[in-house]
């Protein structure tokens, strides 16, 4: 019984000595850790990488008079609406036969007035160059042998105007409108110095200033001002 109970101990000891030297001799080692996978930040398209628009080359989009006109009177101021903004640095004009004129520009619009007026029964090419143009534009119409009776300017040409600068710069074509002023409002305009732009000063008059701004809208859709345009018109009431 002691003999049995010695070798138990003995087998004891021997299974906590090769035990030990198990541990001893292979350490626990820690799981291998993978390393974060790295993403690549994708690319973002540049400008120079993107297809950029080509700008639109400069042209005449109308004219008044038209091309191949006749019965122009010899009185009449020409016109010539651009696609884009224009200088008038920019542009030079020839008439055949030889015209004195003054040209002025406003915006995407010019306007041509001869010094004096043109002749009688005559017909007439004006061309039109810009910085920009790839090709020059020219018209050619006949003058009337007078003058329309009691037109001095000629009133379909002034009309003709009025209603291209209505279209093209509506901003314009209202300050050609002002000072103005009524019982409910004065309207006036002036230039923004930070901008360069029109701007416009509405002086609410009388009690009720819900009224007098509805006068002023309602005068504005008088000149025929669409109310897309009046909502693009920079106001400033006071």
């Amino acid at each position: 019984m002691i003999n049995k109970f010695i070798v138990l101990i003995i087998g004891v000891l021997v299974i906590a000595i090769i035990f030990s030297f198990l541990v001893l001799t292979f350490p626990n080692k820690k799981p291998t850790q993978i390393p974060p996978i790295l993403t690549m930040p994708t690319p973002q398209p540049t400008m120079d990488s993107q297809t950029s628009v080509p700008a639109q080359p400069l042209a005449i989009i109308s004219s008044y008079p038209e091309n191949n006109t006749q019965n122009i009177p010899p009185n009449t101021t020409l016109s010539f609406t651009f696609n884009n903004d224009i200088n008038v640095d920019l542009i030079s004009v020839k008439f055949n036969p030889e015209a004195q004129f003054n040209q002025t520009v406003v915006t995407k619009l010019l306007l041509i007035k001869p010094k004096t007026e043109l002749k009688p029964s005559t017909k007439y090419i004006v061309e039109v160059f810009g910085k920009g143009m790839p090709t020059s534009y020219s018209i050619q119409f006949q003058t009337a042998a007078q003058n329309p009776t009691g037109t001095s300017p000629n009133a379909e040409g002034i009309k003709q105007i009025d209603d291209t600068l209505r279209r093209v710069q509506p901003d314009a074509y209202l300050a050609n409108k002002l000072p103005f002023s009524t019982s409910d409002f004065s309207a006036s305009s002036a230039i923004k110095s930070s901008t360069n732009n029109l701007y416009f000063v509405i002086v609410l008059q009388g009690p009720d200033k819900t009224s007098s701004k509805n006068a002023f809208l309602d005068w504005l859709r008088s000149l025929q001002l669409t109310e897309a345009q009046i909502q693009g018109l920079d106001i400033e009431y006071q």
